[in-house]
């Protein structure tokens, strides 16, 4: 329960309550359950997570920018009930900011008066203080894909088949490459299949979730380059960390200009799945 649960404002802390209940439904009175919060979406959210002591926990969170949010909590690797919620996060009109810092803050008028004559609450006459250096980003995840299959792929390569070389057999000898910004990957190729099976597992760095994974299929050649056999996009702000999702992509083909031109390049199927960030949780700020 709370307002972090239903919307909250872009750079404003907001907190929500978990409520924790025994197996038969009744409000537990003690602390001690183990939580997991994940908060994403269109950004990373800085959280804290405060253990009450009596069966209810308090997170708190600060969207960095405006956007949807999805908050997952589970317990054992089980959502409790309505999780994963969708919050979306709103620039804060300037009059509530006003309103905000008067509620906190009785003498608010008097010291912005002080401060605007070059003085501070007590008369004396405010110093600059230096602005604290910010600690460098490092956070990156790991994006874990699963390729499972591809059907109805297009073919690039003609063959010579028969017993006298009469026949002609078109096919393609398919793999795929995963991009996400500078990182790629790319799988093995099945040779001569129109509708391979990889079952394949690879791993990807992410150092943005905003940004989307591209898929492409391409046909191995030994002897010239490879040719590209489709291209695809999959947004990556629905998924909860720890959490797989099957995914099935259409591939387009696209001209020298970059569009679309609407003939099928068949499909592939994956099953990717989001791990924790690294440096995600500061515990040296959670709340005591």
């Amino acid at each position: 329960s709370g307002p972090g649960i239903t919307g909250g404002y872009t750079m404003v802390e907001t907190f929500f309550t978990i409520h924790s209940r025994d197996y038969y439904g009744n409000q537990r009175t003690t602390g001690g359950d183990v939580f997991a919060v994940e908060i994403g979406g269109t950004a990373s959210a800085e959280m804290r997570m405060r253990d009450n002591e009596n069966g209810t926990y308090s997170v708190a969170f600060t969207p960095m920018i405006g956007g949807d949010y999805f908050i997952s909590v589970m317990m054992e690797g089980v959502h409790i009930q309505g999780s994963p919620f969708t919050v979306s996060s709103d620039p804060m009109p300037r009059e509530s900011y006003l309103e905000m810092y008067r509620a906190l803050e009785p003498s608010f008028k008097d010291k912005m008066q002080q401060l605007m004559v070059g003085g501070d609450a007590s008369g004396v006459k405010a110093k600059k203080k230096a602005k604290p250096k910010k600690e460098p980003s490092n956070k990156t995840w790991e994006l874990e894909i699963k390729l499972l299959d591809a059907k109805q792929l297009m073919p690039k390569d003609t063959t010579v088949d028969g017993n006298y070389g009469t026949g002609l057999v078109q096919s393609s000898d398919p793999y795929v490459v995963f991009s996400m910004g500078k990182n790629t990957v790319r799988s093995t190729a099945v040779l001569k299949d129109l509708n391979p099976t990889w079952n394949e597992e690879m791993k990807l760095p992410v150092e943005n979730r905003l940004e989307k994974l591209g898929v492409e299929v391409m046909d191995e050649d030994l002897e010239d380059e490879d040719d590209s056999m489709g291209t695809a996009q999959v947004s990556l702000t629905d998924l909860v960390i720890g959490t797989p999702k099957l995914v099935t992509v259409k591939l387009k083909e696209l001209n020298e200009v970059g569009e679309d031109t609407g003939e099928g390049q068949g499909e592939v199927r994956m099953v990717i799945c989001m791990k924790e960030a690294i440096g995600q949780v500061d515990t040296k700020q959670l709340r005591s």
